[in-house]
């Protein structure tokens, strides 16, 4: 991993209680995994928080708010998911490492022509891992990041008042 720097992954899953070993999992391995189990919650987060986040993992059907009851989980959270993060890359300028993690991976391969790479639950954990891990090792946002954390704190610190930053 980078700099054995942990990486901050959102989990969005209508399941979460079944997904318990899955985080534990991904902890052993410094992959920390904020989870929600509805649409708008994770986007709360994601749109507060998009600058620390270096993945996001997907599941296929799922609630789109808390309010959702049992058997309302859709594809179309799913949907709705991929065109808020389209909404996001293009407002922030960089793209945060996305994937979908699912037990429907061949019902939504058919529906999905939007580049998203789709992970069975069942069988592809390890992969979707690497595949997470591997998109930061490219990710020229995530990279700097590391680089520069200091200068970067900065700015994010209000140190700096508005005059200085817009003389820099």
């Amino acid at each position: 991993m980078i700099n054995n720097k942990p990486l901050n992954f959102v989990l969005i899953d209508d399941e979460i209680s079944e997904m318990k070993s899955f985080i534990e999992l991904a902890s052993k391995n410094r992959l920390i995994i904020k989870a929600f189990d509805n649409v708008e919650d994770g986007f709360l987060y994601i749109n507060s928080n998009y600058k620390k986040i270096q993945g996001i993992i997907l599941d296929a059907r799922g609630y789109m708010n808390a309010d959702a009851t049992l058997g309302s989980e859709s594809l179309e959270s799913l949907f709705d998911s991929i065109d808020r993060l389209h909404e996001l890359h293009n407002k922030e300028s960089f793209k945060i490492p996305t994937c979908i993690f699912t037990a429907y991976k061949k019902e939504i391969g058919k529906k999905l022509s939007k580049g998203i790479m789709v992970f069975d639950k069942l069988n592809e954990e390890k992969e979707m891992f690497s595949f997470l891990i591997e998109a930061n090792q490219n990710n020229t946002y995530f990279n700097l990041s590391i680089k520069y954390a200091e200068i970067i704190k900065c700015f994010e610190g209000n140190f700096l008042n508005e005059t200085a930053e817009n003389n820099l």
